[in-house]
């Protein structure tokens, strides 16, 4: 496994009302969410609150600048299964259109996906099932985020 890290992280739900904007990580030996399907964000910096991490992280990732009145909401902060040292920080950001973006150094893929084409899956069964699309596999935190945001857990 890679690095293991603690702290606080934070990241970015990105959605027009109908989609959610999510990224395909690299693959990297030193990234315990390597390859992963996530929503964009990472750790906060010493000096740096959540909220401004959330944003500058997002914009690395996928060159989107999202101001701090777009947040509609602040989720509670969640602890991560596989570096339980680390808690992180949901943001909901309302856009009304998705608009340009590309992918940082960081991310491999850019995908909007709409909710409604989000298919449940029971697997992987030890972290509550998992959503689908298009053979991209949204699990873990990740997958725990999109279920509170959609008010199902």
């Amino acid at each position: 496994m890679g690095v293991q890290r603690t702290g606080s992280a934070a990241v970015s739900l990105i959605t027009d009302g109908t989609s959610i904007l999510f990224i395909r990580r690299n693959e990297r030996k030193d990234d315990p969410w390597s390859g992963n399907i996530a929503l964009p964000g990472g750790f906060v910096k010493a000096g740096e609150n959540p909220e401004r991490a959330a944003i500058r992280e997002t914009f690395e990732e996928t060159s989107i600048k999202l101001p701090p009145e777009s947040i509609t909401r602040r989720m509670d902060p969640m602890n991560t299964v596989s570096n339980p040292g680390v808690f992180v920080y949901p943001f909901v950001f309302s856009v009304k259109e998705f608009g340009s973006y590309s992918p940082g150094d960081e991310v491999a893929e850019i995908r909007v996906i709409r909710i409604a084409d989000l298919q449940f899956s029971p697997s992987p069964a030890d972290y509550g099932g998992s959503y689908v699309n298009r053979g991209w596999i949204i699990w873990g935190l990740t997958f725990r985020i999109l279920r509170k945001y959609l008010g199902i857990s």
